[in-house]
């Protein structure tokens, strides 16, 4: 879903994992539904709203180092905030 750039399907998702994890993912999942939310700010034009839920998730993501579960985390950070401040013709960052 969201590498199909259906942010805000892969949001709900992402709480349904969110919610049913417990430890030390918690917060990886939290910011990555921040990351989701982000997205569809910016794909609704709230540019604002979107950086600072990303500033956020930023916070949320950082601690796990670079990459974790699979995600290159700070790929994906470095590409949030070059989408975002890209606004027209920017590729959307990926999970991966």
């Amino acid at each position: 879903m969201f590498n199909r750039e259906e942010f805000f399907e892969a949001h709900d998702v992402l709480e349904d994992l969110w919610r049913e994890s417990g430890g030390s993912d918690r917060e990886f999942y939290q910011g990555l539904i921040q990351i989701a939310a982000a997205l569809e700010h910016r794909r609704r034009g709230n540019l604002r709203g979107a950086a600072g839920v990303v500033e956020s998730a930023r916070r949320h993501l950082l601690p796990y180092g670079p990459t974790h579960l699979g995600v290159e985390l700070a790929c994906l950070l470095a590409d949030t905030a070059r989408f975002l401040d890209q606004p027209n013709g920017a590729t959307p960052p990926r999970l991966e």
